[in-house]
């Protein structure tokens, strides 16, 4: 999270397709031969020099953002987003039943991007998404990891401190990618495995 969201809303720049979708508030298998992924993996397997043809792929990128091939349903962008904390949820309470069942500790992990650090992602839509999520996670006892809670309170820290480089969001990402470089990619593992050591220390 909150890259979830992403993946399960239609996201223009790699829509990833649905492998269940929601009939009467259950998850519901989908057909994977029928989303787009497949289908150009396919023909990627009988004709690899396509791989090479800035046609195809352009061709992809279109058929992929085409709902029926994304296996998705065409909602607006609210519902959207309200259909993807619902599936989710019942993920979620899936594996839930499955801890219970086979006695293991289920714990979420929230990791960020450096745009959920800006000032105005608080209020889009994604985040207020995201928080619903949490709380529902939090209801049902499940708990939660959230990375970037942890980093700006050790921003604000460093920032208070006289001695040392203060951390900031943009030193833990790279430059021109959406992922954590080497030092957040230490820092995130630090904060995870702090996280599973309280929880596991209040479990006991």
């Amino acid at each position: 999270m909150p890259g979830e969201i992403s993946d399960l809303i239609h996201n223009p720049s790699w829509p990833v397709p649905a492998l269940y979708t929601i009939k009467n508030n259950h998850l519901v298998a989908l057909d994977d031969r029928n989303n787009w992924l497949y289908v150009t993996n396919t023909l990627l397997d009988y004709f690899p020099f396509l791989n090479h043809s800035y046609l195809f792929n352009t061709a992809v990128r279109c058929i992929a953002n085409i709902p029926f091939f994304s296996r998705k349903p065409a909602l607006p962008e609210k519902d959207m987003m309200d259909w993807a904390v619902q599936k989710m949820n019942l993920e979620v309470d899936e594996i839930h039943t499955l801890a219970k069942t086979n006695h293991f500790q289920l714990i979420i992990v929230f990791l960020p991007f450096l745009e959920n650090f800006t000032q105005t992602y608080p209020n889009t839509m994604e985040a207020i998404a995201v928080g619903e999520f949490k709380r529902s996670l939090t209801q049902k006892g499940i708990p939660v990891i959230d990375v970037k809670e942890e980093i700006d309170k050790r921003i604000a820290s460093s920032s208070a401190a006289s001695n040392g480089t203060p951390i900031t969001p943009a030193s833990l990402f790279f430059k021109t990618d959406i992922h954590p470089n080497q030092a957040g990619i230490d820092l995130f593992a630090r904060i995870v495995e702090d996280g599973i050591k309280t929880n596991i220390a209040a479990k006991n």
